[in-house]
């Protein structure tokens, strides 16, 4: 956004050569504007690349809209579409942190952010694990486009009294979409979602409806009504 932003710590050094301001702080040092604050001991501002890089661990907190947006029908497969219908729920402003114990990079003209290394999300009622999350943010509206979250995924929810568990190689969400598509590959991606195990190549779901899509050769294992009584 092009609100004001401001910074906070205790040593501000400039690099005239690379044009690089290195903000310095312990235990961290702050940037914050209307909808973002990050934190870590180490942040770095490149005024050439417009690019903010953190090479030590932080935490991102950010305030963004993840309501989902329609998308053309001739984008969409037709499978899926049926199975998951576009929602028009109202706009919704979410808080999500992101940790991480790798890097960090923000690039301002595509609004790409990277994170690396044991990597946590979190938002109410969900925690998101893997090694390397790339998060788009439209400009626009300060929302999250596309979340694509890579290796050693993980991903817990609760709804209501119950809890969904995905684990896969690779997790994608967007806001041309109502759902969530996992992918994995020795082993596949499994979803566990109260008395139903389903493992596939490819697995869609919805955070807002009890709805799921497997794809490719996979297997599921249910609990009858006798097991679940035991």
């Amino acid at each position: 956004s092009d609100g004001e932003k401001n910074a906070k710590g205790e040593t501000l050094t400039w690099d005239s050569e690379k044009e690089i301001a290195i903000l310095e702080d312990d235990p961290v040092a702050e940037f914050f504007d209307d909808k973002i604050t990050i934190t870590a001991p180490t942040i770095m501002f490149s005024k050439v690349s417009g690019k903010m890089d953190v090479p030590v661990a932080g935490q991102l907190t950010t305030l963004v809209n993840l309501k989902s947006k329609k998308q053309d029908k001739e984008e969409t497969n037709e499978k899926t579409e049926i199975i998951f219908e576009s929602s028009d729920k109202k706009t919704v402003y979410d808080t999500i942190t992101i940790d991480w114990n790798g890097k960090m990079s923000f690039k301002q003209d595509t609004n790409l952010a990277i994170f690396e290394e044991d990597v946590i999300v979190t938002k109410e009622n969900t925690k998101l694990y893997c090694e390397k999350l790339e998060i788009q943010f439209d400009n626009e509206n300060d929302s999250v486009e596309e979340l694509e979250a890579t290796t050693d995924v993980y991903l817990i929810e609760k709804k209501g009294g119950s809890i969904r568990e995905a684990r896969g190689d690779k997790l994608i969400w967007a806001s041309t979409r109502d759902y969530t598509v996992l992918y994995g590959n020795n082993p596949l991606a499994t979803v566990i979602d109260e008395d139903m195990q389903v493992s596939a190549p490819k697995i869609i779901f919805s955070e807002i409806e009890d709805k799921m899509l497997a794809e490719g050769k996979g297997n599921l294992i249910a609990k009858t009504s006798s097991e679940k009584d035991d």
